[in-house]
């Protein structure tokens, strides 16, 4: 079940999410798809999560400027955040649904954030 809910929710909001939601899980589902290996080897050592680094430009990047200058930077990262925050739900609800494991659901959602980066959504 998601947490979020639609009545209290903006207008930016659904259109975001109606335009990003298909080329999202379209992108992600492909690249799950090719690059996921079925077994995957866990190093005895951990090491520090990789540092993300500045966003890509993509071909979503003029979008999210434009966005930045008429909504403003501060209201668009909330916005973003809750963006991001909808599609992780719907991320761990889909996995619940399966029965796919947790390190599945979070490499996915580790998935998304480089996608969405590759795709120019966090410029």
């Amino acid at each position: 079940v998601l947490l979020w809910e639609p009545m209290r929710m903006r207008w930016p909001v659904y259109i975001m999410i109606a335009c990003l939601a298909p080329v999202g899980a379209l992108m992600m589902s492909a690249s799950i798809v090719r690059s996921a290996p079925l077994v995957r080897s866990v190093p005895n050592s951990r090491s520090a999560a990789p540092v993300m680094g500045p966003a890509k430009d993509g071909p979503f990047t003029p979008a999210v400027l434009f966005a930045k200058v008429v909504l403003g930077e501060p209201r668009l990262l909330k916005l973003r955040g809750k963006a991001i925050s909808i599609h992780s739900q719907a991320i761990n609800e889909f996995c619940s649904d399966f029965g796919v494991p947790k390190k599945m659901n979070q490499a996915l959602i580790k998935k998304a954030k480089v996608v969405g980066s590759d795709l120019g959504f966090l410029s």
